[in-house]
């Protein structure tokens, strides 16, 4: 598994929480192979900021 840095995953939920797309288009902006890797990404940051 790809590990991410804390910027990178950061960018990615922020342009997430901006509304600036969906899960499909993040991977092929942020270069990401798998769909679900973005979906992941994202709900393991909110998870954390909520827990």
């Amino acid at each position: 598994m790809v590990k991410y840095d804390e910027g990178f995953k950061l960018s990615v939920v922020n342009a997430y929480l901006a509304g600036e797309g969906a899960y499909a288009s993040f991977a092929n902006r942020f270069g990401i192979r798998r769909i679900m890797a973005i979906a992941e990404l994202i709900w393991n940051c909110v998870r954390k900021i909520i827990s």
